[in-house]
């Protein structure tokens, strides 16, 4: 017995068949056996529940036959003693009587009269009490096998050893005849109806005698005692017809419908019933699958001796196939096992089950499956002929399965413990059997072995001519031969499958009548991929790379397709990414550089080293060392009892590769040889002339190796012919370690990272960059996904400039998808950079801002990984910029997300440090070395504030908001926390204050303080008294530039001294004293923050109410003053003083509450509140009087006007309702209605400013009546909303719904900075919601044609912010839009603006509408493209009863420009546009856009005369149409459309077909008609 016949398992077991039989063991000790346990079991108990359980799976009513072979069924008995001669004798002589009389008794004609049940059952008896005796006579030596001769080879006898045998064709017959009528009496069917249960057991009872004698038949056969040939003609096909229909009628049925649990099975509910009431049915029952199973296996004697009959194959196959379409899910084991009696478990106690943890128990289903698929193998290995139907029949049955199959019932246990599906596993078998050889090819090979082997012999004897050409070699005869037999066996594999997966491919294409199905197969697809790279390296599985070498070469030949089905395509990007990073995983394994396998032995380094990854740069040294390898696989898997067919697949495998290695230095080797001769007829022509020597190439020694690599096949083949001899005398000696299965897992793993499909990764590599090229959106996507996946295992891999220019590419897409994966791609690489590169940080930290969020999220997420791994300062403060600002973006997401990096890398050193040093109470007491670190940490804030102040698009207070954000909604041990590391960063800031105060640098004090009210803002607490003394002495200067500073200090002491605990009203009042010393000279634009800090200190802290009651009083009398000299006609002796009067008046009224301190007063609240109604009324009379109006326009400057209505501004905001005042109204529409740009802009900023200063007044009654609801008394007034409160809500609302006209008309203005006013207040509209967003569309539109950048980016972020709010019905108005869009172009432009420009410096010319169309494409709204190029082409038509004076041409030109210059990524949308154009021709153009005969001989010039014959018409509408007749045109060139294009297009279904890349030229639209007219 061969090693490559071994049975498989780690415990051996004989069985009643065959040496040579490797299935005939018991399934449960192979290793491949379905989720079946765990290695050998260690405790003597374990042994003993195996045991029974293999009793229980072999029928173990008699043990199993000792296998019979011809030379042990001659083989003489050991010498006994005469006792035990005579006892032996007595006992055979009784057993032969007994069977002769037992087969005597046997009638074959009994079931022709007699067919009850009794009658069949006693027949049945009778037979099988026969085949028992027959067994017991081969257990015992009593029989040798058939004799050669005639009566050997035709009589069906069982030879004794004393006779010619008994005659078993009675017997035979009765057994034939009792399956037959079995099968007649139709009682296989398990819906048909009985009558009682009594009448189900006994057919029962007939049904299991006869599946016993069909099994103890196939027993008999197996032991070799009876020639299979001389059987009658059908008896086996009817003993496997009569499981095959046992199994459809009876078996399948039952199965099936236990898949619910708790099910109602309608007619096959009883059988269920009756095996619960009854033990013997239930034993019956559950015997069935069993018996099934030792059938199946049993019939491997009919391959053996090639006796097998073809309609007995195609039985076999069929009852093979049918197993693997039924099942039951795993988390409905136990009931589907309860409610159906033919399934039983394996394990016979509930100690084996607890052993396999939480795992499904084993039962007899998946007991049958495997038995099935080994049979199955057997026949795809022996029988070419039989492979394409089953294949077929295998395939087309798939739709039996469903998604749940392949998700949930991956079984099939390997041994190392990983699970594939029972399926896949019959799939790889299948082909893996195909490079098996049948036993009439390999006698034919030996026999050709054997002459050349005398050829060699006598070769070896004769010597050779050497000067005659030299034939080939013996050994090249050998290995050509053995190359063509391991080609065609490999052939045979690939095909099959090939097959297989074209199969699976075509039933996963998209097909809307099929979608069910569909994905199924999908799932079934996606399941086996996954599977094969389960098992790839797996050292039983070889032939897993095998299959994945033709899957990856349909799929590149999916990838270069630009047609068929485009899931197919894309996922060919993804599977391929997948075998690609799975592939260079092992490599890295293999080299020890893969993350988390840090385990790789030695031994492996050393062997990988010596190996080269290419074939052709192989030396002798290297190919034995990799035939050592191979064959300590082979033989490792020959002692763990591997199937025949892996070895063999093995060896094929290996043979075919050194065959193609060998050929390949033939043909090297004869072309080196004819260079070789004509080098030196060269070399002896130029040797007289030259002494030099030359270097020539080293070229590989083909004469040393050819000679090994055709040793090493020669041996392989001999190895798959089964030659005993066959050994390698030239492998080296290596010391193998001892080796268990791991081991062996990687040294096959290194044979194959040396094979065909390791070799080709460059070129999957090279597949994968083209993808990213690709016009269709997913294929970009899956590309760069899959490189992100294979980032992952390779992290260096985007050092290769070529790939990494290509993906940067891909940050820009157009397609946002396509942008996050590519952002997502770098930031992998990034991560595993010793140093961020500047210009790829520039590139990737720019889409921070991206108008997509999941760009932005991806972004967000990698800079705070990006800060800890730079080491430039730069850097790092424009990475914490960037955070901070996207704390306010528009997704609550990403403000979550920013808050949370820039808390990491802001606050969290401070933290760490806290508590590292927290024996440190404070930043004085804390080491020289510790405070010069913290010094170096809040460095960084002081950067951050600078950088921040030199950025106009970053709003000034982000490090306050941030601070405030992060104290906010956080517990009390966070705030806690977090208020440690905010004392430590002041005392830091501080002490560099100082420093900085020294040195007189102004610029960074300003920043330094900025940086402290940031953070002691929210926690005044932090700054104690020497720190707030300190910075008084700033309050007292004189110099322009040390008044920032004062208003730093201002604003520190306006948020910190009113909410601090510690009020020292002494302090305070000296702060109330410099202040009140700086309004007095102080310039205007620091007046608000000297008077917001006053009216903080005395409202809160000193209540020295009476201050700003008589500087109140003394500003209103200088404004009285000031107004009745005006009255008198006398100028203003002190502008200054006047100015600076109003906006103090205006700002005590904003800032201090008067109500509070008449309420200080014995008088009742309503008293005060009528006072301070009063004194705001006041005020606004004279501030009123001083603003623009009609009676005193010439008496007043321009300048105290404007500061009137800024003073106005600051007592609107305190007291909102005033502004809706008659006298407040008729300023706003005299201010409206004048042409005064530089009023407008002032007036601008009023508007924005009461938006603001009431949206945040809101915000804070808000929250205060959250935190009062409970207590708060709900009057009558209340719910009727007759309060104050709802009066003040309203007054925004009735404000914008007065002047939204003007307002808006006003974002059109000529004037930059008006428009850029303007726009903020229509954001401020917008966001507090105060019209409707479609009013402001037009504005908003036109302000994204502005060539202002700081307007454009706002007017774009506003529209994206309603976009995604309100979706479609924002274009609504597209016509209203277009026309706004046009008349700003007409103001920065002139007559004639163009619908063009050059964007964002590239030099390319992009439609002023590109913005809107982007969009509007971007998120495919419903129709919503559609309707946007309709209205573009629709404002062409135009009636003819129009006069010429109302078409303006130009807006038709401006319309026509955009219409070119749009941004086109489909052809689909430029063929939409011609659909429209011509279907508005064909309206308007009647008559006169038909053709004439004339005009139709010449299809090149049928454009240009139709356009001249329009143009030439004098009616506003053909004028119009001849524009549209040019835009048509020019997009049909530009775009290279056909006629074909055109008639096949469909407006209702726009194709995802992408459009090229055009340049737009400029083109002057009007020239044609101008031209016409002259004419």
């Amino acid at each position: 017995m061969t090693p490559n016949d071994e049975s498989r398992g780690t415990y051996r077991m004989q069985d009643s068949s065959d040496d040579s039989d490797q299935d005939d063991v018991p399934l449960t000790q192979r290793p491949a056996f379905l989720k079946r346990g765990r290695p050998a079991p260690k405790s003597p108990q374990s042994l003993k529940r195996r045991r029974r359980a293999l009793r229980l799976l072999d029928d173990s009513d008699d043990d199993d036959p000792m296998p019979a072979s011809p030379s042990m069924l001659t083989s003489p008995t050991p010498t006994h003693t005469q006792k035990q001669v005579v006892d032996g004798q007595t006992a055979a002589q009784s057993l032969v009587s007994s069977l002769t009389r037992s087969i005597a008794s046997v009638d074959a004609g009994f079931l022709e009269t007699n067919t009850g049940l009794g009658d069949v059952v006693r027949q049945l008896d009778a037979l099988i009490h026969c085949l028992q005796t027959i067994q017991r006579a081969v257990q015992q030596k009593r029989t040798v096998a058939p004799p050669a001769t005639i009566a050997g080879m035709t009589a069906c006898r069982l030879w004794l050893s004393n006779d010619n045998g008994i005659d078993l064709t009675t017997l035979l017959d009765a057994i034939d005849a009792a399956i037959t009528v079995v099968r007649q009496l139709d009682i296989l069917d398990a819906h048909r109806p009985y009558d009682s249960n009594d009448d189900r057991i006994a057919t029962l009872d007939v049904i299991a005698k006869t599946l016993d004698m069909i099994v103890k038949l196939f027993d008999v056969l197996a032991t070799g005692a009876i020639r299979i040939k001389t059987l009658p003609a059908d008896l086996v096909h009817n003993g496997l017809m009569f499981a095959k229909l046992l199994l459809d009628n009876m078996i399948y049925p039952l199965i099936d419908s236990a898949g619910q649990e708790m099910a109602d099975s309608g007619d096959l509910e009883p059988w269920v019933q009756v095996a619960q009431q009854d033990r013997k049915a239930e034993r019956l029952l559950g015997g069935m699958l069993l018996q099934l199973s030792r059938v199946l296996r049993r019939c491997s004697v009919l391959f053996s001796m090639d006796e097998i009959k073809e309609p007995v194959l195609v039985c076999m196959a069929y009852i093979c196939l049918g197993a693997f379409f039924h099942d039951i899910a795993p988390a409905n084991v136990a009931s589907a096992i309860a409610h159906c009696p033919v399934i039983v478990r394996i394990a016979d106690d509930q100690d084996a089950t607890e052993e396999e943890g939480n795992e499904q128990p084993v039962h007899s289903l998946e007991y049958f499956k495997l038995a099935a698929m080994d049979k199955l193998t057997l026949i795809f290995s022996t029988c070419a002929s039989q492979r394409q139907w089953i294949l077929d029949e295998l395939l087309h049955n798939l739709d039996a399965l469903t998604v749940m199959d392949y998700q949930q019932l991956k079984r099939y246990r390997l041994r190392n413990n990983n699970c594939i599906h029972v399926l896949t596993a019959l799939i790889m078998q299948l082909i893996q059997s195909c490079c098996n050889m049948d036993n009439a090819t390999r006698n034919t090979e030996r026999t050709w072995l054997k002459r050349w082997e005398q050829k060699a012999r006598t070769a070896q004897n004769t010597q050779v001519d050497s000067t005659a050409k030299k034939p080939k070699s013996l050994d090249q005869l050998l290995a050509e031969r053995a190359h063509d037999g391991w080609k065609t066996r490999l052939e045979a594999a690939m095909k099959q499958s090939a097959y297989f997966l074209e199969f699976m491919m075509y039933k996963c294409k998209s097909r809307k009548s099929d979608e069910f199905s569909k994905a199924e197969y999908r799932a079934i697809l996606e399941g086996t991929v996954a599977d094969l790279l389960t098992v790839l390296y797996d050292p039983d599985w070889p032939v897993a790379e095998l299959i994945l070498y033709g899957f990856t070469t349909t799929l590149a030949a999916f990838i270069d397709s630009d047609h068929g089905d485009m899931y197919l395509r894309t996922c060919a990007v993804d599977w391929l990414g997948k075998i690609v990073g799975h592939i260079k995983n092992s490599a890295h394994r293999l080299a020890g550089t893969a993350v988390g396998h840090a385990d790789t032995p030695e031994w492996l380094f050393q062997l990988a080293r010596l190996l080269p990854q290419q074939m052709v740069n192989h030396d002798a040294i290297s190919l034995k060392v990799l035939d050592t390898c191979r064959m300590k696989l082979y033989h490792s898997l020959m002692d763990e009892a591997a199937d025949s067919n892996v070895l063999n697949f093995y060896l094929c495998s290996w043979g075919f590769l050194d065959g193609e290695y060998a050929q390949m230095l033939l043909k090297d080797q004869e072309a080196a040889t004819n260079d070789q001769k004509e080098e030196d007829e060269k070399e002896k022509m130029a040797k007289e002339s030259t002494d030099m020597e030359t270097d020539q190439p080293v070229r590989p020694d083909g004469a040393a190796v050819i000679p090994l690599v055709h040793n090493h096949a020669n041996c392989y083949w001999k190895l798959t012919l089964g030659v005993e001899n066959a050994l390698n005398a030239t492998k080296i000696n290596y010391d193998f370690p001892e080796m268990n299965w791991q081991d062996l897992r990687m040294l096959s793993e290194l044979l194959a990272s040396r094979q065909l499909l390791a070799r080709r990764v460059p070129y999957f590599m090279s597949k994968l960059l083209a993808s990213l090229e690709k016009n269709a959106t997913t294929f970009r996507s899956k590309a760069l996904q899959a490189i992100s996946g294979i980032i992952d295992i390779e992290p260096m891999l985007l050092n290769d400039v070529n790939l990494c220019n290509r993906i940067i590419k891909r940050v820009n897409d157009t397609s946002r998808s396509v942008r996050v994966d590519a952002v997502k791609v770098l930031a992998k690489h990034l991560e595993h950079q010793p140093d961020v590169p500047r210009p790829m940080f520039v590139l990737v930290t720019a889409k921070v801002n991206d108008t997509h969020p999941s760009v932005r999220k991806q972004v967000i997420r990698l800079l705070p990984d990006l800060y800890s791994k730079t080491s430039s300062m730069d850097l790092k403060i424009d990475i914490a910029i960037k955070l901070l600002v996207r704390i306010n973006d528009n997704e609550h997401t990403i403000q979550k997300l920013a808050l949370k990096g820039a808390q990491h890398i802001l606050l969290q050193p401070f933290r760490d440090m806290d508590k590292k040093f927290s024996h440190a109470t404070s930043f004085h007491h804390a080491p020289n070395a510790v405070r010069s670190q913290v010094t170096q940490m809040t460095s960084l804030f002081i950067a951050i504030v600078a950088d921040m102040r030199a950025r106009p698009s970053v709003p000034k207070d982000m490090l306050d908001i941030f601070i405030d954000r992060t104290i906010r909604g956080e517990d009390a041990k966070n705030v806690d926390a977090y208020k440690k590391s905010f004392k430590w960063i002041i005392d830091a800031l501080f002490e560099s204050l100082l420093v900085m105060d020294e040195a007189a640098n102004t610029a960074q004090m300003a920043h330094c303080m900025t940086a402290i009210h940031a953070f002691a803002k929210p926690c005044p607490d932090l700054l104690h008294e020497t720190q707030i003394s300190a910075l008084l002495p700033y309050l007292g200067v004189a110099t322009s530039d040390d008044w920032t500073i004062a208003q730093y200090v201002m604003g520190l002491y306006r948020d910190v001294l009113p909410r601090s605990k510690r009020n020292d009203v002494d302090f305070a009042k000296m702060v109330e004293g410099a202040l009140l010393q700086v309004l007095g000279k102080c310039p205007a634009h620091v007046i608000e923050d000297a008077a917001a800090c006053l009216c903080a200190l005395v409202n809160n802290v000193s209540h020295r109410h009476h201050l700003v009651t008589k500087m109140l009083a003394s500003c209103q009398n200088t404004l009285r003053q000031d107004q009745l000299a005006l009255k008198q006609g006398q100028p203003l002796a002190k502008a200054a003083r006047t100015t600076k009067a109003m906006l103090i008046c205006a700002l005590l009224c904003e800032h201090f509450d008067f109500c509070q301190t008449k309420q200080d007063t014995p008088a009742h609240s309503e008293t005060a509140k009528e006072s301070s109604d009063k004194m705001a009324v006041a005020v606004i009379d004279t501030l009123l009087f001083f603003a623009p109006n009609e009676s005193n326009d010439a008496l007043i400057d321009e300048h105290i006007k404007l500061t009137a209505l800024q003073a106005l501004g600051h007592v609107y905001a305190a007291h909102p309702t005033y502004i809706l005042a008659p006298k407040s109204l008729a300023l706003l529409d005299r201010a409206f209605a004048s042409d005064d740009v530089v009023l407008k802009t002032e007036l601008m900023r009023v508007l924005d400013k009461f938006l603001q200063a009431e949206e945040i007044r809101l915000e804070k009654k808000a929250i205060d009546a959250g935190k009062q609801l409970e207590d708060k008394v709900i009057d009558v007034d209340t719910l009727l909303g007759n309060t104050e409160e709802f009066a003040e809500l309203g007054v925004n609302g009735s404000l914008m719904q007065r002047y939204m006209d003007n307002i808006l008309e006003n974002c059109l203005s000529p004037a930059s900075q008006l428009r850029l006013c303007a726009f903020d207040v229509v954001s401020a509209v917008i966001n507090q919601g105060l019209a409707h967003p479609v009013l402001c569309m037009p504005a908003i539109i036109a302000a994204e044609t502005s060539p202002d950048l700081a307007l454009r980016t706002k007017a774009y972020y506003l529209h994206l912010y309603i976009h995604n709010k309100f979706g479609r019905i924002l274009y609504s108005q597209i016509n209203l839009t277009l026309q706004a869009a046009y008349a700003y172009q007409k103001l920065i432009q002139g007559d004639a603006p163009k619908g063009y420009g050059k964007r964002d410096g590239d030099g390319d010319r992009e439609a002023l509408l590109a913005s809107m169309f982007k969009m509007v494409k971007e998120d495919r709204i419903k129709n919503v493209r559609e309707d946007v190029l309709s209205c573009l082409v629709k404002a062409f038509d135009v009636q003819d009863q129009e006069s010429t004076d109302n078409v303006d041409l130009a807006y038709l030109a401006f319309l026509a420009d955009n219409l070119v210059a749009l941004p086109y990524s489909l052809v689909d949308e430029v063929l939409f546009v011609l659909h429209a154009i011509d279907r508005l021709a064909m309206t308007n153009g009647g008559d006169d856009w038909a053709l004439d005969d004339d005009d139709m001989e010449n299809d090149d010039d049928m454009n240009a005369r139709a356009e001249r014959r329009v143009a030439a018409l004098s009616t506003p509408g053909a004028r119009a149409l001849a524009i549209l007749l040019r835009v048509r045109n020019t997009l049909i060139d530009l775009y290279g459309i056909s006629q074909r294009d055109m008639d096949h297009f469909n407006p209702k279904k726009l194709k995802d077909r992408p459009a090229p890349v055009v340049d737009i030229e400029e083109t002057n639209w009007t020239d044609l008609i101008h031209h016409t007219e002259q004419e």
